[in-house]
């Protein structure tokens, strides 16, 4: 999860998916810096799933293309 574009395209580079948060930037920075999914905040993502270190995360409500 990140909210700024310099941190979304590092975790890119690093080969990871990303969720944008739309709480620093605009939809536009966060999109052009090429999140896999963008949310308003983290009140859009709910924890599904924790076990043995592994977070299932559950992505409520997205902006969609």
């Amino acid at each position: 999860m990140e909210d700024a574009p310099s941190g979304i395209k590092a975790g890119k580079a690093a080969g990871f998916k990303v969720v944008a948060l739309v709480t620093t930037h605009s939809l536009e920075q966060v999109r052009d810096a090429g999140a896999d999914w963008i949310v308003r905040d983290l009140r859009d993502l709910a924890v599904k799933k924790y076990e043995k270190g592994v977070v299932e995360i559950e992505i409520v409500n997205a902006y969609m293309d």
